[in-house]
C-alpha cells in the first residue's frame, strides 16, 4: 500500500511541475520527466545511500534524511541547470 501512495504522491509531484513549467506537454516530454524524476528521487540517492536491510542500523536517521534531501535537491538542480538554460552565443 506504501509503494501505491508514493506512486500517487510522485505522480502529483510532476503534476504540479508540468503546470508550473507551462507549454504544451506531449508523450515524449512526459517520458523525460518521469526519468529526470526517477533520476531524482530514486536513482541518485540510492547510489551514494543504499537501504538499509530491515532490522540493521545503518546510520542515524536524521542524518540520512538530510542526506536524502539535499542529494534529491541537487540532483533536481543540477538537472535543471542542463535543461533549462538556454545558450545564447
Amino acid at each position: 500500500m506504501a509503494d501505491v501512495l508514493t506512486g500517487i504522491a510522485f505522480g502529483l509531484l510532476l503534476t504540479a511541475a508540468y503546470a508550473l513549467r507551462g507549454g504544451a506537454m506531449d508523450w515524449r516530454q512526459g517520458l523525460f520527466w518521469g526519468l529526470a524524476g526517477f533520476a531524482t528521487f530514486t536513482l541518485a540517492p540510492g547510489l551514494g545511500l543504499p537501504p538499509e536491510v530491515p532490522g540493521t542500523e545503518s546510520g542515524p536517521l536524521l542524518d540520512r534524511q538530510i542526506w536524502w534531501v539535499a542529494t534529491a535537491t541537487a540532483t533536481a538542480g543540477g538537472l535543471a541547470l542542463i535543461f533549462f538554460t538556454r545558450i545564447s552565443r
